[in-house]
């Protein structure tokens, strides 16, 4: 089965169930919410050098996908674009990656391993929400944003890095269920939203650097039903 999946990109899929997408440019082809192909059809997908975007829910629903190749090319992902890629366990994305939108990987429920390029500038709203099997992550000096529920219901993550160049953190990041017991919060964050740490329990422990509880110009809320022991330093 062949086709077209942009202006100046087409796409195969071979029998044993590979996708592979071939020109330049955007590719921006809602392959299985258009039901242009049967999710069980794709299992492996595999991107050409030259493609530079993914654009909106290009492979959202694509429940069946294992494993996905990016080129060094690929410079942003869209809108849900992985959403709900159930059975996809690992991304690595290109150094030149700079771009994630909103909601690209969530409830991709298999995702057990993420490694970010240090060209991100921001995790957008719940880019990893709902990774039910994400357990580490390190987020790359550069980024200075985790925007809403970037990392919300995330139950196995117990390893999170935040970088020295952290502005903001949004609503919900790392709120309800979390197995991370120990974070810091580099001083850099100059903003942080309500219900960050929402549910922790008196066994974790946050610490703040740089900053004291009298001083610190987060919202009100941003440790609204939180027991953790927080440590400012």
């Amino acid at each position: 089965m062949t086709g077209s999946c942009g202006d100046n990109a087409t796409y195969k899929v071979d029998a044993d169930g590979t996708l592979t997408i071939e020109g330049t440019g955007v590719v921006n082809k809602a392959f299985l919410v258009m039901n242009e192909l049967s999710d069980t059809e794709i299992k492996n997908v595999v991107i050409s050098e030259g493609i530079t975007e993914l654009g909106e829910q290009v492979f959202s629903g694509g429940v069946k996908i294992e494993s996905i190749t990016l080129p060094s090319t690929l410079e942003k992902i869209g809108y849900q674009t992985f959403y709900s890629c159930v059975d996809l366990k690992k991304i690595e994305f290109p150094e030149n990656f700079t771009g994630l939108d909103q909601r690209c990987f969530a409830s991709c429920t298999g995702l057990e391993e993420v490694r970010l390029s240090g060209k991100i500038k921001t995790i957008s709203e719940g880019a990893f929400q709902g990774c039910n099997n994400l357990k580490e992550i390190v987020i790359p000096e550069g980024v200075t944003t985790i925007d809403e529920a970037a990392f919300y219901m995330c139950p196995k993550l117990s390893s999170l890095t935040l970088p020295s160049t952290l502005e903001k953190i949004g609503t919900d990041v790392f709120s309800r269920d979390t197995k991370i017991m120990n974070i810091t919060i580099p001083e850099s964050v100059s903003k942080i939203e309500k219900s960050e740490f929402s549910f922790w329990s008196k066994d974790q422990t946050i610490t703040v650097k740089g900053k004291s509880a009298d001083t610190v110009e987060w919202d009100e809320l941003w440790n609204d039903n939180c027991n953790a022991k927080i440590n400012w330093e």
